[in-house]
């Protein structure tokens, strides 16, 4: 497995965070909401991995807005409910949105929500990075590995 912090170098790979130096950005207005950015719902209700689910029902919830791709269209609650987009969705944003516009929609929010795919251990993105830079109060579910490590002295 491709990994940023694999013990043999042959199969590292450059982690969002390699190069800079990493800036807190306190500029701006902030909205008073809590906002997901998820590309992607996880496929079908019967096939979607049981931590997609969870995470599915947190940024559909009514409280989150959420941005992603437009296949959120073809997202089914559950197994007999028909297509459409979540009433939460309030629109898509470029597939390959690099972290500056990335960084530029989380600062002004107060809580992004920043779930993973998996909770897996050893698994960690870019995702909760972007939300501290931003000033952010993340709302991060790590493994518990990453929480001993990563995560050790956050706070």
């Amino acid at each position: 497995m491709l990994w940023h912090a694999h013990s043999e170098p042959d199969y590292r790979i450059a982690y969002a965070t390699d190069g800079d130096a990493l800036t807190l950005d306190r500029t701006g207005d902030r909205l008073q909401r809590v906002v997901a950015v998820v590309s992607h719902f996880g496929g079908g209700p019967r096939n979607r991995d049981p931590q997609v689910n969870y995470r599915n029902g947190l940024i559909t919830s009514g409280r989150v807005e959420l941005y992603g791709s437009s296949d959120w269209s073809g997202y089914r609650q559950g197994l007999f409910s028909l297509p459409r987009l979540p009433k939460t969705y309030r629109g898509e944003l470029p597939a390959s949105w690099s972290p500056p516009v990335n960084h530029q929609l989380l600062k002004k929010d107060i809580v992004p929500v920043c779930l993973e795919k998996v909770n897996a251990p050893g698994y960690f993105t870019e995702k909760s990075v972007g939300v501290v830079l931003a000033v952010c109060i993340p709302v991060y579910r790590a493994s518990d590995d990453i929480r001993e490590t990563v995560l050790k002295r956050a706070k």
